[in-house]
């Protein structure tokens, strides 16, 4: 991966899902096709790399570069956000989720390490997680399933809505310089697990 544009143009490090229509479609946390043999004890090595590399290692280093991009540029005062998942801080009683969440719970540690990382090199940058709940997104026809099954099972469970998870950013983003909120996690106020 090469270096990212400057500071301050809205750039993203690109990462391309087989699964997705195109390069940079953030429209999902994680790839759910990925895990249709979630289950860690029938998943194949390469189930296992498809989500390892979509879920912690493209996140690592679209991070790695995101950080070497804030130092080229003389940009102390960035901040990182991890989009994670609850998944990442609990295990739910669903065989064919857990290996999303073995994928999930590395986002959680590599927050924290790229944290300690950014306060032992004496910089102002900032890293957060948002760890949300389900959302209401397309992310059921993603994995698999039958578009009206997917948006049944949006109607049906408690869900979070996008702009729920955007307010959550824009709140992160606006804390002064000595606030670091370091993991939101967020659910449906009637979520069931």
């Amino acid at each position: 991966m090469g270096r990212s544009p400057g500071p301050g143009d809205g750039s993203q490090c690109r990462h391309r899902c087989q699964f997705s229509s195109k390069t940079g479609d953030r429209g999902h946390a994680g790839c759910g096709r990925c895990s249709q043999r979630g289950n860690t004890t029938e998943s194949t090595a390469e189930d296992w790399r498809k989500m390892l590399d979509l879920n912690v290692v493209a996140l690592c280093l679209c991070t790695r570069e995101a950080v070497a991009s804030m130092q080229e540029h003389g940009t102390d005062d960035g901040h990182i956000i991890h989009m994670n998942s609850i998944s990442g801080h609990l295990v739910y009683p669903f065989l064919r989720n857990h290996l999303y969440s073995i994928t999930k719970h590395m986002v959680t540690a590599h927050t924290e390490a790229v944290r300690q990382a950014l306060r032992k090199g004496n910089t102002n940058i900032k890293i957060s997680a948002i760890s949300p709940g389900m959302v209401a997104t397309d992310f059921g026809f993603r994995s698999g399933m039958r578009k009206e099954e997917s948006e049944k099972m949006i109607q049906e469970r408690a869900c979070l809505q996008p702009e729920d998870v955007t307010e959550s950013v824009i709140h992160i983003l606006s804390r002064p310089p000595h606030v670091q909120i370091h993991d939101l996690i967020m659910r449906p106020t009637k979520e069931k697990h």
